[in-house]
This record gives structure tokens, sequence and C-alpha cells, in this order.
């Protein structure tokens, strides 16, 4: 487990490693940070990254992707690559994927990488928001880890999805018309997503086949605050992990002056 350890919003962020033997109990595997967002050379001196998502690449070597964290303005996906969790972490040179132009549905920021080994590569999804506050999910595709390419689907001629599609827009029941923090797992039940609406407390669960096309469940949402708040005041970052045949949902729970991580599991097929 890879954590963003902070002590103000922005600000610096300091990434820890923790290792567990059964995925509840969780240790720290060195009492120093791997890295902070000041290492990072193309972020300004006002930007943070949030490392969101960890995948081993075919060579052996570790991968971590990030968003640029900023209190307004762009902010884009990037990625830092070492031989092991302890390192030495080297970090791309620039954006390895980057917000769209001109009126683009995803036009101002991307958040929440979220990538997952697929049958011929690997799928990254994301939050692309755009410069009026419009919030959906999208999906990139790489051969490698390294080199990206949004998800287009031919059929859309608007100029707002000129260059890429959204795979989940949200409707106008729970999730308030947007889309957000996708955490996905391929699994025994196909691809399987948890997301979050305009309410970060209501969490949603959606299928889909290839991890191109969604269907929302017709029950969402699945979590809501009163699910866990005995824990604390709300919910914001999350990973989904299937093992051995559980999913196991970590979810970072508290106050804004203070957060821990909390382990949400299922047993059962999701499917309805």
């Amino acid at each position: 487990m890879f954590i963003n350890a902070f002590h103000s919003w922005p600000g610096e962020i300091s990434i820890g490693h923790f290792v567990s033997s059964d995925g509840v109990v969780w240790e720290p595997a060195q009492d120093e940070p791997l890295f902070t967002s000041r290492d990072i050379g193309y972020l300004t001196s006002t930007q943070g990254a949030d490392v969101s998502s960890a995948v081993v690449l075919p060579d052996g070597r570790w991968a971590l992707y990030f968003h640029t964290v900023s209190r307004s303005g762009r902010a884009g996906i990037g990625m830092a690559t070492a031989p092991a969790p302890e390192g030495p972490w080297v970090f791309s040179e620039e954006e390895i994927l980057s917000p769209g132009q001109g009126n683009e549905w995803d036009n101002n920021q991307l958040r929440w990488p979220n990538v997952v080994e697929a049958e011929d590569g690997y799928l990254m999804f994301y939050t692309g928001a755009n410069a009026s506050g419009g919030l959906a999910i999208g999906v990139a595709t790489s051969e490698d880890g390294f080199v990206w390419t949004k998800y287009d689907n031919p059929q859309t001629a608007e100029e707002v999805y000129a260059e890429s599609d959204p795979v989940i827009l949200g409707g106008e029941g729970w999730e308030g018309s947007m889309a957000d923090r996708p955490r996905a797992e391929y699994t025994p039940d196909g691809w399987v997503m948890i997301y979050t609406g305009a309410e970060l407390n209501s969490r949603g669960l959606a299928f889909s086949s290839n991890g191109m096309h969604w269907e929302p469940f017709t029950g969402n949402p699945i979590i809501a605050k009163q699910d866990f708040q005995d824990w604390g005041e709300n919910t914001w970052d999350t990973n989904l992990l299937y093992h051995d045949g559980a999913y196991y949902y970590y979810m970072e729970v508290g106050s804004l002056s203070n957060t821990q991580i909390f382990l949400a599991t299922f047993e059962e097929s999701l499917k309805p």
C-alpha cells in the first residue's frame, strides 16, 4: 500500500509505503517517506501530487501514477518508476496524460488515475473535469504503461467529444449528473467499478464486459454515509482490490483535520 500523507491541503504530500500479509493489518515498511511531491521536477512550487494507483510492469519495475494537486487550474497525470517499492523512484519529465483542449469534456483537469492490467496492456480509468465544474469518468489504454491513448468513440461528432469520450457520465438521480473517483478491477464478475457522484459520501457500482462500456447497478448507491459514519465525517480517496474471492475497498475516512484508512469487504458475487 502506498499512502499520501500531508499536513495541509493542498500542500507538500509525502508518499509512504506499508505492507500486509492479509490485506487487513498493515505496517510501515520504513520510517521515512519514499519521496514527496516536491521531488517531482515538472510541478510548480504551489502544486502537489496525489498518488492514486500502482502496478508492476512486465520488466519488474514498479510504477506509481499520480495527479497534480492545486487549489485551482489545470491538473494532469504523471508517473514514477522504481526497481522495487523502496526505490529509488524516477519521475516522468512531463505529464503522461493531459486535459483536453478547447471545449472538450475534460479540458480542465484529469484526476484519480486507476491503472489496471488488461489482456493486451493496461487500462487507466480517471476523472475528467471541465472548466464549468462538470465531472465524468474516462478511460485510456496503453500497451506498456508509459504511452497512453484516450478512448474515443468515432460515432460522437460533437465538439465536446471530438478527441475522446467519457465512459460514465452520471445520471440525474443519486449521481447528481456527475461521475468521479473510479476504482475498477477485473474479476470473475467481469470488470467491476465503484465510483462516486456529486456527493462524495455515496458510492455506486458499475459493470462492464470490456472496460469501455459500463452499466451502472440499478440498486445504487451501494455505500452511503450511514454505512461508515461511526468511522468519521466523510470519505475521500479509496482503492478497490479483488483477491481470493473477496472484494477489498479501502476508504480514507475522517474530518478535514484528520483522516485514517478503513476497510470494507464483500465476499460474494457482486453481479445482480
